[in-house]
């Protein structure tokens, strides 16, 4: 949950700190403004130093959003060493897909959302299937899959908001955004961690992937119809 709760932080911070600094800056100059933030900075470091305790007294607890992939496959019998092999290869398609959305950059303008409705409703499909993967070949696929077609989300999510709106209001957008994932980061792996739980099985987990990937991809949609439908006007 802490863990969780920084990426919260993360947007947070953005919302609070660009006005504030624009504002010190135009109020005592860039240098003065620099010292207020490394005073910021190092109490904030003095404070999170008070938390510090020994990690070997709690248990490993799974933060990531991909980290059940890895429980999953020490759950049908896969040594763990091996298992963590699926976060590589998730991590290794996410790296190549990014690349090659960062190449095709400029061929895909004006078509991001498109491409997002795409990405997440193949993804939802992934996701359901997912929950029949039953060893380690058919969860490699799996997490090959999902590496690939997610990168380019986050590969493209400023140009998603761009786009979204033609370049106005991209603060805003860019913000909203980032508080979403915050909170998808807040909730998701406890959720998933209760699902598990509760359920005594991964496949609950995996359907309420390809269930919230399915509203994304509708959500998507929307989006890219109201953005034809005011051209159109």
């Amino acid at each position: 949950m802490a863990t969780s709760i920084i990426t919260c932080g993360f947007s947070l911070g953005v919302l609070i700190f660009n006005p504030l600094t624009y504002l010190l800056i135009s109020k005592i100059g860039w240098n003065f403004t620099f010292t207020v933030q490394a005073g910021i900075v190092g109490l904030g470091v003095g404070f999170t130093s008070l938390t510090f305790a020994d990690i070997s007294e709690f248990e490993e607890e799974s933060t990531e959003g991909y980290d059940e992939i890895v429980e999953h496959m020490t759950s049908i019998g896969i040594s763990q060493a091996i298992a963590s092999l699926g976060m590589v290869i998730i991590y290794i398609g996410e790296f190549l897909s990014r690349l090659l959305t960062a190449l095709l950059g400029d061929k895909l303008k004006g078509k991001f959302l498109l491409l997002y409705t795409i990405l997440t409703s193949l993804l939802s499909i992934i996701s359901f299937f997912g929950s029949y993967t039953y060893n380690y070949t058919t969860v490699i696929l799996y997490a090959s899959a999902i590496g690939l077609f997610d990168g380019p989300i986050f590969a493209a999510m400023m140009t998603s908001c761009y786009e979204l709106y033609n370049g106005e209001h991209l603060k805003e957008t860019s913000h909203i955004m980032k508080m979403g994932m915050g909170i998808g980061y807040l909730i998701g792996p406890p959720l998933a961690g209760l699902l598990h739980e509760t359920r005594g099985s991964f496949k609950p987990v995996f359907y309420g992937a390809a269930i919230l990937y399915l509203v994304a991809s509708i959500l998507y949609g929307i989006c890219l119809c109201l953005k034809s439908f005011k051209k159109i006007r």
